[in-house]
């Protein structure tokens, strides 16, 4: 996996170099109505919403849609894989971002380095945040400055921002700061995957960890978030000595752990955890890219304070939540934005012993959590969420 960009001064300059230029062009070329810009994470990579759009898209030829993408080497693997895909800071794609009817992001308005002058832009965002996120993290000077800043230059340049209940959009609107006339709640084209069982057949497990294991009946994903600080995999005071108990339980329920770090913070799996065969680090490995087509194969998912727990709900997949270290994440990113403590629904463990302990639990039937993530499950995802590249089309569709 290529290594992330930071957004350097120099890099600064080229976006708004490019944002110029395209100014031009968007002036003189003609729209095409159909022509959509879908881009994630400032161009490094497709992935989340913006990519389960492009594939439906590109089977379904309703939209002419294009893949925008920052980073050369990230392009030039892409570029191989599929068709309309475009280096950011080349001329054809500002000759093909003129001409687009609507952006598309995931991120930010830095996903795309082109003027939105004549577009429609659609904010999907990447997940429903239990943290502190944009207008709810504005204590601190920086903080304040940071968020003038942004929804000036990003969160007010949002015609449409994608929501998938009256709840989840009251969040989003202390989010961002806008009206709540900008809110779709159309739920997440991410999720659409769920309901259409169309990564069920995709990922065989058996057949791509055949090298590691020869076969297993349950798989455990662990999925942690990013940190503002440095963290490891399973971060317990007791997790070296507690290492050996978790094996075993693996063994004596012929279970695997797959383990897949956050996109911007890469951990080094323990030579213990390795060595087992059981616990397989995921993270870099391509034929696994997108927890939303891992997920409906998993039995229990570990998280922590990630957004991937409330994706799990649609599938009622129970989860352990990591929260050893919850008064430090609160201190480093802010009080939550929503009531973390009752939805987060599974048990929430401090120690490995515990977590050992819970996992035994789920295994054995014992789910004492169902009621509750049904609950949680009804106030994120309201019925109209549910097929949402179908809505997401169609209200489109009205606009061209």
């Amino acid at each position: 996996m290529p290594p992330k960009s930071k957004l350097t001064l120099a890099l600064g300059i080229r976006y708004l170099l490019w944002y110029v230029i395209s100014v031009i062009f968007t002036w003189c070329a003609p729209i095409r109505k159909n022509r959509v810009i879908l881009a994630s994470n400032r161009g490094e990579g497709i992935s989340g919403n913006a990519r389960y759009l492009f594939e439906t898209w590109m089977k379904e030829d309703s939209f002419d849609a294009w893949i925008v993408l920052s980073n050369r080497e990230i392009y030039e693997g892409l570029s191989m894989q599929y068709d309309h895909v475009l280096f950011a800071f080349s001329w054809e794609a500002v000759r093909v971002a003129a001409q687009a009817r609507f952006f598309i992001l995931t991120h930010g308005r830095l996903d795309v380095p082109f003027s939105g002058l004549k577009k429609t832009i659609i904010q999907t965002w990447h997940g429903i945040p239990f943290k502190a996120i944009g207008f709810y993290r504005n204590t601190k000077i920086k903080d304040k400055i940071r968020n003038f800043l942004y929804k000036w230059f990003d969160y007010n340049s949002i015609d449409f921002f994608l929501s998938s209940s009256p709840y989840v959009s009251e969040i989003y609107r202390g989010v961002f700061r806008q009206k709540p006339g900008k809110f779709l709640e159309t739920g997440f084209p991410r999720n659409d995957v769920f309901y259409l069982n169309s990564g069920k057949s995709e990922f065989l497990f058996n057949a791509v960890f055949s090298e590691k294991v020869s076969s297993f009946k349950k798989v455990i994903l662990y999925a942690p978030t990013y940190r503002p600080y440095d963290s490891v995999y399973f971060p317990f005071a007791d997790r070296e000595e507690r290492f050996h108990a978790f094996i075993e339980l693996l063994d004596a329920t012929d279970s695997i752990c797959l383990v897949k770090s956050h996109v911007n913070q890469q951990y080094k799996l323990d030579v213990a955890l390795e060595q087992s065969g059981r616990v397989i680090d995921i993270s870099n490995d391509v034929r696994l890219p997108d927890l939303q087509k891992i997920l409906p194969e998993v039995d229990i998912l570990i998280t922590d304070y990630s957004s991937v727990s409330i994706d799990a709900l649609l599938l009622d997949l129970p989860c352990v939540f990591i929260a050893s270290d919850i008064e430090d994440y609160i201190y480093a990113t802010g009080e939550f934005c929503c009531d973390y403590d009752s939805l987060a629904a599974g048990a929430h463990v401090r120690s490995m012993a515990d977590m050992i302990y819970a996992l035994n639990e789920l295994i054995a039937g014992n789910d004492v959590f169902r009621e509750k993530r049904s609950s949680a499950r009804e106030l994120f995802f309201a019925p109209s969420s549910y097929t949402s590249i179908e809505r997401l089309s169609s209200f489109m569709q009205q606009l061209i």
